[in-house]
């Protein structure tokens, strides 16, 4: 394998569906031209389609422009923050500074998911804790900054959830006094009253609804 890995890598562009390049922020205002090939590229879009669940409500458009032609420019920022274009529109109207509909944001975001959706067969309530994840995730937040969340984190808290939803069905029934959970097992709000005062991620909290 070694003998041969010379030979495999680098790949040139031509033989590369899509060619990523990484730039450091001084290269930032130089526009790169990227080559690509349209037939992996929709190649890859029809994989990922007839393989990947979360893929399969896509459209794919194939009259979409791909030409080795074109050039993408990366423009840097005028400063560190990324501006809303509608908060910029609305800035000077004082009844808009003074509300909390728009807030600034950094350009530290990042997309981070679970190892699994909420249907996925590992929880015991699959497909129906919505409300329990909803709640896990408010406790975790006040524990951990969202920002500071991985993975991990969001596996605890699904998993966490999963529990607190069981916790809820449990004590339901043992309770004469419980608010019914439906039959689906859906739950509202008002089944939360079973589990006020509980424990998650090592703390003992409080829900006030």
């Amino acid at each position: 394998m070694s003998e041969k890995l010379p030979d495999m890598l680098p790949r040139s562009s031509e033989n590369a569906a899509i060619v990523i390049v990484t730039e450091t922020l001084d290269n930032l205002n130089h526009s790169r031209v990227h080559t690509i090939s349209r037939d992996r590229v929709y190649a890859a879009l029809r994989w990922l389609v007839k393989y990947n669940r979360l893929y399969k409500d896509v459209a794919i458009n194939h009259f979409a422009r791909l030409e080795s032609e074109d050039i993408i420019l990366v423009i840097p920022a005028e400063s560190n923050e990324v501006i809303n274009p509608e908060i910029e529109q609305y800035d000077n109207d004082e009844e808009t500074r003074k509300s909390t509909k728009y807030k600034r944001v950094s350009d530290n975001s990042r997309t981070v998911h679970a190892s699994w959706n909420q249907s996925h067969p590992t929880f015991k309530n699959a497909g129906y804790q919505c409300y329990a994840i909803v709640v896990a995730n408010m406790i975790r937040a006040s524990i951990l900054p969202p920002p500071l969340w991985n993975r991990s984190i969001l596996d605890e808290n699904m998993l966490a959830a999963d529990r607190l939803h069981s916790t809820i069905k449990y004590r339901t029934n043992q309770q004469p006094g419980a608010y019914d959970i439906l039959q689906s097992e859906y739950l509202f709000i008002r089944n939360f009253d079973v589990v006020q005062h509980n424990r998650m991620f090592g703390r003992n909290f409080l829900l006030n609804f």
